[in-house]
């Protein structure tokens, strides 16, 4: 089955967002089907006929997972290099240093962490990989951002995507595991929220700009979302130390969920929201000593915030990226490549950058101030919601991290004014595959997607009627 290309997903999108404003429960569900066979029946299909998977991310997550002790946060790209042999013609010549994140010449030599066993068995896993991308491919991934995953999903998850050696059966049944976390918190969310909410929240999941090609057929990557989605479920059941312990791992595992805790942080004096912190934090001091387990002992964790400071300082310069400081880096593309565009960002960016810090730590008073009297009147979910905003202002996200407010589109069936943020997602989503459909660079179409969320944040905050 073909992928559904950006008129589609925008014809598709903008009528969710006009059935959402309507009652109509059977269209509405016909349509998420519609969207969930349209957009993720390709990517599907070719995992379970032909073992087809992401190979590009499996090239990071498979060696920084399965060889974190000699690698840590930077030398992937380096030592990668090094053990393969790439043929001249395709052009690799630069590489990202990691430390810096310049693009440095491509000279790396074998390093004094491996001994003759594992780099023979790193060589071969290289080997291995080296045909499954084109050349022009792999000139892109020596130049992104590494292995970037918090050691506790190393300690756990990533010890079973790098058990075995690269091989293509190996990768298919990890990303069948992938989808399988889905199903089973999207199974759990129709049962606790009913079909149609399930449906309509992962409908507009598959439909989101940054879904695309990155929610099928990954290296155990939805793990955050599935903890997300069930710490909801869980939430509205009322299994309060079930839900904290749920979010607790999908902060682990990717870090910004912890802003979510903002919301129960105001409400301690309740019992039920005491043990939902109290959970969360068990889980983080747990999740941080098993972290803490990996060949690189403790010290992995300050290797792993030394990689993401240097990260984040860059990270809002790229083209794909959800948050305040991408919205505030852009500026006009006009004739320039991308390349050229993403160059005069990070010159301009400077001068910008105090601002831009004055403008975050202003709006995060503002959402915080806000938060406070959003709280009353809303339901439990709810409550954890509200943290969205600060998000926003205070991460800057990779495309396939945005997800988290299509899980808002559970509340369907407990709250109608949902529909209303669920229109507003789906006009979103619309607009953003226009601009992909008119041939909008990347960093306009992203600074569509960007305002659009900048207004939703606005939105979740307005205090409920009572």
């Amino acid at each position: 089955m073909p992928d559904a290309g950006p008129i589609l997903c925008a014809a598709l999108a903008l009528v969710g967002a006009a059935l959402l404003l309507t009652s109509r429960r059977r269209l509405l569900l016909a349509w998420a089907v519609l969207v969930l066979v349209a957009t993720l029946g390709g990517p599907t299909s070719r995992l379970v006929r032909g073992g087809q998977v992401r190979e590009y991310t499996f090239a990071h997550y498979h060696l920084g997972a399965r060889w974190f002790a000699e690698l840590g946060y930077t030398d992937l790209y380096g030592q990668t290099w090094a053990a393969g042999r790439w043929d001249p013609s395709w052009g690799i010549d630069r590489v990202r240093d990691l430390e810096t994140y310049e693009h440095v010449p491509a000279a790396a030599e074998r390093s004094g962490a491996w001994t003759d066993a594992t780099w023979d068995a790193f060589t071969a896993d290289v080997a291995a990989l080296q045909p499954r991308l084109p050349p022009d491919v792999w000139r892109s991934w020596f130049r992104d951002k590494g292995y970037n995953a918090t050691p506790a999903w190393t300690a756990t998850l990533g010890r079973l995507v790098g058990a075995r050696p690269a091989s293509g059966a190996w990768f298919a049944f990890l990303a069948s595991l992938d989808v399988l976390l889905l199903l089973v918190a999207l199974g759990v969310a129709a049962r606790t929220f009913g079909v149609l909410s399930a449906s309509l929240a992962a409908a507009w999941i598959a439909l989101f700009l940054g879904s695309a090609n990155n929610l099928i057929a990954g290296p155990l990557q939805v793990d955050w979302l599935a903890a997300a989605v069930l710490a909801l479920c869980a939430v509205h059941r009322e299994r309060w130390a079930t839900g904290g312990a749920l979010l607790g791992w999908a902060a682990l595992s990717r870090v910004f969920p912890l802003l979510l805790l903002a919301g129960p942080l105001l409400l301690l004096r309740a019992p039920r929201w005491r043990r939902f912190v109290g959970a969360f934090a068990a889980v983080i001091v747990a999740g941080v000593l098993i972290g803490s387990t990996t060949p690189r002992g403790p010290g992995a964790w300050g290797e792993f915030a030394q990689n993401i400071v240097v990260h984040s300082d860059r990270h809002h310069l790229g083209d794909q990226r959800v948050g305040l400081r991408p919205a505030l880096a852009w500026s006009p593309v006009g004739e320039r490549t991308d390349v050229e565009a993403r160059q005069a960002r990070a010159d301009s960016w400077p001068g910008r950058a105090p601002w831009a810090a004055l403008l975050a730590v202003l709006l995060g008073v503002g959402v915080l101030g806000a938060l406070r009297r959003a709280v009353p009147g809303r339901s439990s979910v709810a409550v954890l919601l509200l943290g969205l905003p600060l998000v926003f202002v205070a991460v800057t996200l990779s495309r396939y991290y945005a997800l988290l407010p299509g899980a808002a589109l559970l509340l369907l069936g407990t709250d109608p004014r949902v529909a209303r943020l669920g229109s507003a997602l789906c006009a979103l989503a619309g607009l953003a595959w226009l601009a992909v459909a008119a041939g909008w660079p990347d960093a306009t179409v992203w600074l569509v997607v960007n305002l659009g969320f900048g207004a939703l944040c606005v939105a979740v905050l307005i205090p409920p009627d009572r």
